[in-house]
């Protein structure tokens, strides 16, 4: 199950018209349910009486099926997080690697330029991070 936000009209629209251009097979194959975000009821029921499913393309790896799953635990008491907050939740496998403390001065991950042929644009090589500095009441460094 996979709920949009209201933000995210013109996804919904993609995928309804992707959905009109699939043959039936192909349809049933790739089928993701995605709830209206403006049907309060829908939204609610599904969240109550349906249980998390995960699509069969793309491939999720188990890490974030995992994460994901025990983020919306239906009682919140079993949820991720909810015996020793963030610092749980960062402990996951899935961040396995990341660093925490850089997180903020790192720079998101871009989709490469891809022209007609399939080849891609040649990307800059650098350390992967913006400088970043503390400025005002701002530390370098959170505390969890």
């Amino acid at each position: 199950m996979i709920y949009l936000s209201g933000e995210t009209d013109l996804q919904l629209a993609y995928l309804r018209s992707l959905e009109e251009d699939m043959s039936d097979n192909e349809r049933e194959d790739s089928k993701v349910n995605v709830t209206d975000s403006y049907d309060n009821e829908e939204t609610l029921s599904n969240v109550v009486f349906q249980n998390l499913k995960f699509p069969d393309s793309p491939l999720v790896s188990f890490q974030a099926k995992d994460l994901i799953t025990r983020l919306v635990m239906k009682d919140p008491e079993s949820r991720l997080g909810s015996e020793k907050g963030a610092a749980e939740i960062k402990r996951h496998p899935f961040f396995e690697g990341l660093n925490w403390a850089l997180i903020r001065c790192a720079i998101p991950s871009e989709l490469p330029d891809v022209y007609e042929n399939g080849a891609t644009a040649p990307k800059e090589h650098n350390n992967g991070y913006l400088e970043c500095k503390a400025m005002g009441e701002h530390l370098e460094f959170e505390l969890f």
